[in-house]
């Protein structure tokens, strides 16, 4: 496959670097036009609504060997428990924020998807 075929300038790198150089102060404002016109682009996407629904089961790793498991009773699926968040799999941010969800009253249900990233 010729990579040379989808470049966008097909310069070696001494002419690239010197293209952008002699060319730098169009290519600024080229790129701030670009930028408000993405802006203006993004705002149209603020409005933008999808119906979301939990699913009917996830997966979720745990810890076999964890003492002192209990449930997490704000979390949507029954059987979601303490040997889920540990340090193994969550993040210090996410594993304070359960606990949070978990001791706030105003908190009904949380849901955590089972992605990791």
């Amino acid at each position: 496959m010729d990579k040379n075929k989808y470049k966008l300038l097909n310069l070696n790198l001494r002419e690239y670097y010197t293209f952008i150089i002699n060319n730098s102060n169009i290519l600024k404002k080229d790129f701030i036009e670009f930028s408000g016109q993405r802006f203006e682009q993004l705002m149209f996407l603020e409005n933008k609504e999808e119906e979301f629904q939990i699913p009917l089961e996830e997966h979720y790793r745990f810890v076999p060997y964890e003492n002192y498991v209990r449930d997490i009773e704000s979390n949507v699926y029954k059987g979601y428990n303490t040997s889920m968040i540990t340090d193994d799999f969550r993040s210090m941010s996410e594993r304070l924020f359960e606990k949070y969800c978990e001791k706030n009253g105003n908190v009904k249900y949380v849901y955590k998807n089972g992605d990791s990233g």
